[in-house]
């Protein structure tokens, strides 16, 4: 029960907040200890995307809920994405070593998932797959009873996730499926606090109910090459 407040004390902060990303970059040219003040993010978090680096061999570790959790930090690698189910009190980033003019940033998703778009395999050497190298966030244009495009046409798109934190819920599909009288029966939709992932490079629309009121918007964090 005690967790469950927390969680849920955190989840008003992140909203609070009023965004869905924050960036942040970290030197690690001097030695950030454990115990040290620096390298600290106090926002809540349910996501951390290692997002660029000075260089891929910097060496560097993080600890969320810093002020709570006694155990060792979770070692960082190049664009590696943490995922949490709950909320996170914040984090500390810290390292053993002096890594003269290095640096990390990082992109923090404060109530949402973050997929980073690669795959990192070690074999005899290093070999990384990735689906893009490039991202764009922020809001769509007003959804209304007229199909609105969300996503436009894309040939460079990777990985696109909406998340709907509009409050209502919205339907999407194609510009004619979604203009019919029809749609509900015709369309996907996307509830209140859901999040779609689209790995197509065709265009997308949404629209919300007949009647309904509201003003609604979508977050977009769109993955290209």
């Amino acid at each position: 029960m005690e967790s469950e407040k927390l969680n849920s004390q955190l989840q008003n902060e992140a909203i609070a907040i009023k965004r869905a990303f924050s960036k942040v970059r970290i030197n690690l040219d001097s030695e950030l200890r454990e115990w040290d003040k620096e390298g600290i993010f106090n926002s809540p978090f349910m996501s951390v995307w290692v997002s660029g680096w000075s260089s891929a061999s910097f060496q560097a570790k993080l600890k969320p809920n810093y002020k709570n959790d006694t155990g060792t930090g979770i070692d960082l690698k190049p664009n590696m994405a943490l995922n949490f189910d709950k909320f996170m009190a914040g984090f500390k980033v810290y390292s053993e070593s002096d890594q003269a003019g290095a640096w990390i940033e990082l992109t923090i998703g404060h109530y949402s998932a973050i997929d980073s778009g690669s795959i990192e395999v070690d074999v005899s050497g290093k070999t990384q797959i990735t689906e893009g190298s490039n991202f764009t966030d922020g809001k769509s244009d007003t959804i209304t009873t007229t199909p609105v495009l969300v996503l436009a046409s894309s040939s460079d798109r990777t990985v696109t996730t909406v998340f709907n934190k509009s409050g209502v819920e919205l339907w999407y599909g194609s510009n004619a499926n979604l203009s019919d009288a029809d749609f509900k029966n015709l369309c996907p939709s996307l509830a209140d606090g859901e999040a779609l992932v689209w790995k197509n490079s065709s265009g997308l629309y949404f629209r919300k109910d007949t009647g309904e009121a509201a003003t609604p918007t979508v977050i977009v964090l769109e993955e290209e090459i």
